[in-house]
């Protein structure tokens, strides 16, 4: 059965870190202009060229996992690891391609997560949708 006969037009890349097959994502994307396609990932594998082809496909948009500012992310996801998000939002602003957050609160981080100070930063950072996902520790 087919991706048309089910009406499935969207699908998410999660697990990993889908940008590592940048070509394989950008390839769906043509081969498929009908579907949308999006994958959480860290950000840190979009650059100039990635976004490039994102912009000339028009059906790829990424979810940027981010566990909040730079402390806890880096925590979380490694040193350095916050600031090439924020690289990779700016590429993606500068583009005008979307792009949302992916944000996995914790008993660390989710007041933080949840405050009016992290949503005023996401709409700042230009993000267009947030996927929260619970993490209990």
């Amino acid at each position: 059965m087919s991706y048309e006969e089910l009406g499935t037009y969207f699908f998410l890349y999660s697990g990993g870190e889908p940008p590592v097959r940048k070509k394989d994502i950008i390839w769906l994307c043509e081969a498929h202009p009908d579907c949308q396609f999006t994958a959480f990932t860290n950000g840190t594998l979009i650059d100039e060229e990635f976004a490039e082809e994102m912009l000339r496909a028009k059906n790829f948009i990424p979810a940027i996992s981010v566990e909040g500012f730079e402390a806890d992310t880096d925590f979380r996801r490694g040193e350095e690891t916050f600031a090439a998000m924020e690289r990779a939002m700016s590429i993606l602003w500068e583009k005008k391609l979307p792009f949302g957050l992916s944000c996995c609160y914790t008993s660390k981080n989710v007041e933080m997560i949840g405050s009016e100070e992290y949503f005023d930063q996401m709409t700042a950072w230009g993000t267009r949708f947030c996927w929260l996902f619970t993490y209990s520790r």
